[in-house]
């Protein structure tokens, strides 16, 4: 069984998973003022969340980066490039 709960703004805020009546997993959403997803917090077997920093100007994810608990495991930094073909 899930929840799901959205904002007055119709985006998602938070996902609860149960299991058997338990809760097993909760997900945290967070927007910019322009409707971006900036961080997704994962509460499940530990504290885990994603941020996302974006080109505002071509609307595109430029960097992610991942923390366990409160240290940084990963960070993914996004390039785009235009192919045009012929």
């Amino acid at each position: 069984m899930s929840g799901r709960f959205i904002n007055t703004e119709r985006l998602e805020e938070k996902i609860i998973h149960y299991d058997s009546g338990k809760l097993t997993s909760e997900t945290q959403y967070r927007y910019s003022v322009t409707g971006k997803l900036i961080k997704e917090k994962t509460l499940e077997n530990g504290d885990t969340n994603h941020t996302y920093e974006y080109n505002e100007d071509e609307n595109k994810v430029v960097k992610e980066c991942i923390y366990f608990g409160g240290d940084l495991y990963e960070e993914v930094r996004f390039f785009y490039c235009l192919i045009i073909f012929f």
